[in-house]
């Protein structure tokens, strides 16, 4: 049974209204109006008052049949908060606080009862249905962005998939996060919350499903496709799981995601298990290294990923320790320059550290960069970081335009037929 709490009735009904003194104790308003409603009973003046309650009940007091009973109203409220009903509607606010949310509607009558259990019905029917459909279609999916895609469609709302780690696997094109998304992920007291205008659902594996921000009429459905969209992400997150690439797989992947855009890296990088915030550096060695001998000597700075061989050069990505992500950027890391030195390599370019997995395409670029200097004999060759400016000197200011049309029409200008007489490059 699909659940529909206060806050749906008094969007769908709009003759209920909330009064809005509940009993000291009691919580918040919003999360009074999250309470689950079944169905509307009214009571009787003669007992037995109310037929059995199994909870949730809207239970209808009309102001003449409460009188008749002879019962104080604040007894009643009470007795009704212990047989769980999940709100009492009266004609008037009460002159005290009650135990359980009050609704006022302006007149009570059976009409009234049965026009509320016939929406509720109805709102049930179309929800089963909704809900029903999206079943179908989740279960021919086993793309995760088509997961994503296909739930933005259905509930035209922005939709967003969150890792353990704070990064954005995937989203809808339309899905913004606050600024504040891994505060509000960090201070979650339930499994499935609403914050504000939007509902967050936690991942068996850690990770946050974001829905919203979602129009007040639509919150039921929201909430109702909420759990089978989990179920289907889930699934594809244990399967990628599984099916993780290990070995030289894993490495042919990172080096796929070192050539990629940001965007796909922060994704592709996330399913390989990288930290999302980390820092990063990108190591591009000659291929005479012996790759174990440069992966121990780097443990002592933090977790070597080798991205294999790239071009001619092997590739590896230190995700560094936390201790060593304070290091102020352009001072010397000696740490590193040890390591690099006792790797037995001829010749060894590394990026700066940079903060976030969606910066290693850029620290890639940053390597080439230091190696091609190397290579060209424009810097000597040994080991040489990018933002060591003893390493780069005047060559950190050519970066951004290096394999530029800007920068290639003004080697063309300046040298002109010596590119073309020069064969060997010796007057070059």
């Amino acid at each position: 049974m699909a659940d529909i709490t206060i806050q749906d009735l008094l969007v769908w009904e709009p003759r209920l209204q909330l009064a809005r003194r509940p009993l000291l104790g009691m919580p918040a308003t919003n999360d009074l109006e999250e309470r689950e409603i079944s169905w509307a009973v009214t009571i009787r003046a003669s007992a037995p008052m109310l037929q059995p309650l199994r909870g949730g009940e809207l239970v209808l007091l009309p102001e003449r049949i409460v009188s008749e009973s002879g019962l104080a109203l604040p007894i009643l409220l009470r007795e009704l908060s212990g047989l769980h009903a999940g709100a009492a509607v009266l004609e008037r606010a009460p002159e005290v606080a009650s135990p359980i949310p009050v609704l006022i509607a302006p007149e009570i009558s059976i009409e009234f009862e049965t026009a509320l259990n016939r929406m509720l019905t109805e709102r049930r029917g179309e929800l089963y249905r909704a809900g029903t459909d999206l079943g179908r279609t989740l279960a021919s999916t086993r793309d995760l962005a088509a997961i994503i895609r296909t739930a933005g469609e259905f509930l035209d709302s922005p939709v967003a998939l969150m890792s353990a780690r704070g990064a954005i696997l995937e989203q809808t094109g339309n899905a913004v996060l606050p600024s504040s998304a891994v505060r509000t992920v960090q201070t979650m007291h339930a499994q499935r919350e609403w914050r504000e205008q939007r509902y967050l659902v936690t991942l068996a594996g850690g990770g946050v499903l974001w829905f919203g921000p979602v129009p007040a009429e639509h919150r039921a459905l929201v909430r109702l496709a909420a759990d089978r969209i989990a179920l289907a992400v889930e699934a594809v997150l244990q399967r990628t799981v599984e099916e993780r690439p290990r070995g030289p797989a894993r490495s042919a992947a990172l080096a796929a995601v070192l050539e990629g855009s940001a965007e796909e890296a922060a994704r592709a990088g996330a399913l390989l298990g990288l930290a999302p915030d980390a820092t990063y550096q990108l190591l591009l060695a000659d291929p005479a290294v012996e790759t174990s001998r440069l992966e121990r000597v780097l443990q002592s700075l933090g977790t070597a990923h080798s991205a294999g061989t790239i071009g001619e050069r092997i590739a590896i990505v230190l995700e560094a320790r936390a201790e060593r992500e304070r290091r102020t950027p352009g001072r010397p890391n000696t740490a590193l320059d040890h390591a690099l030195s006792d790797a037995g390599s001829d010749c060894l370019a590394a990026s700066a550290p940079l903060r976030g997995i969606g910066q290693l395409p850029e620290a890639y670029r940053q390597a080439r960069y230091v190696a091609a200097l190397m290579s060209s004999g424009a810097i000597a060759a040994g080991a040489a970081q990018f933002d060591q400016l003893a390493d780069l000197g005047v060559y950190r200011l050519v970066y951004e335009l290096w394999g530029t049309p800007a920068l290639a029409s003004y080697i063309e200008d300046a040298l002109g037929p010596l590119r073309a007489g020069d064969k060997r490059g010796t007057l070059r």
